[in-house]
């Protein structure tokens, strides 16, 4: 545990707290960790995520970044829906949101709403198992948390309640196994946004972690109308095999996948 907490220090040094440039915008970094995060997506280390949603997300659309961390896929949403459109953004580590924030300010991004909150199925207040050495590591889940962690108390409001009643085009979510207790608080917007596709990170081990298997996940979106395909690169996939894709993802594997209309 000494390591850890030695681990914790460097990363939060004052060092890091710099600002990195990326996606023609300027991110303040909070942590080395985040600085190396905001350096990977520069280089274009980080998998297809940009280009998939460079490519289904649309001037005027109106988007959900569920899990927003420092906000650079926030920027990028915003740049995508342009003056027309609007992005909902949410992030409950105070950290992070704090680096969001900022960062939006620093890129003069107006065509968004922060939340300092996770979602989820129902109204609570929860703890957050915040990684002290990378933050998007960061789970709600209720299962046993092995590492550095640290307990950070934050509120969590259903999607429903927030948007009452409003619409959405795209939604995309990366809550590290949390995505089907957010999906369960968002089943009145779902309702109300018929052509609305979510863009989601599927992790079998996380999932399992919320007490849920994943394919009940799999089937809560089925059951709402909608069609599951694997996101590969540019394209929309084929649609998933349940018992296929769980076999595939083996202790911590995990996939993006799309669901769609």
């Amino acid at each position: 545990m000494t390591i850890a907490r030695s681990l914790s220090a460097l990363n939060h040094a004052s060092l890091w707290q710099t600002q990195a440039n990326a996606w023609g915008g300027r991110f303040q970094t909070p942590t080395a960790d985040r600085l190396l995060y905001v350096w990977l997506h520069r280089l274009g280390m980080m998998g297809s995520e940009r280009a998939f949603l460079e490519e289904h997300v649309r001037p005027g659309m109106t988007v959900a970044d569920i899990g927003a961390n420092i906000g650079l896929y926030t920027y990028l949403l915003s740049r995508r829906v342009a003056d027309s459109g609007f992005v909902y953004s949410f992030e409950p580590d105070p950290e992070l949101f704090a680096a969001l924030t900022r960062n939006c300010d620093v890129n003069c991004v107006r065509n968004v709403a922060l939340h300092s909150l996770a979602l989820g199925a129902r109204n609570d207040t929860l703890i957050l198992k915040r990684s002290l050495l990378n933050s998007g590591d960061n789970r709600l889940s209720e299962g046993a948390a092995h590492g550095a962690f640290r307990d950070v108390t934050v509120p969590v409001r259903t999607l429903d309640e927030l948007l009452a009643g409003r619409s959405l085009d795209f939604v995309k979510i990366d809550v590290q196994g949390w995505e089907f207790e957010v999906l369960k608080g968002m089943r009145e917007t779902l309702a109300a946004s018929s052509d609305v596709r979510i863009y989601f990170e599927f992790w079998p081990a996380g999932i399992r972690r919320t007490g849920h298997e994943p394919r009940e996940l799999l089937e809560f979106l089925r059951q709402q109308g909608f069609q599951v395909h694997r996101a590969e690169g540019l394209r929309i996939g084929a649609r998933v095999d349940d018992l296929e894709l769980e076999r595939s993802r083996k202790g911590s594997q995990w996939t993006n996948l799309l669901a769609v209309r």
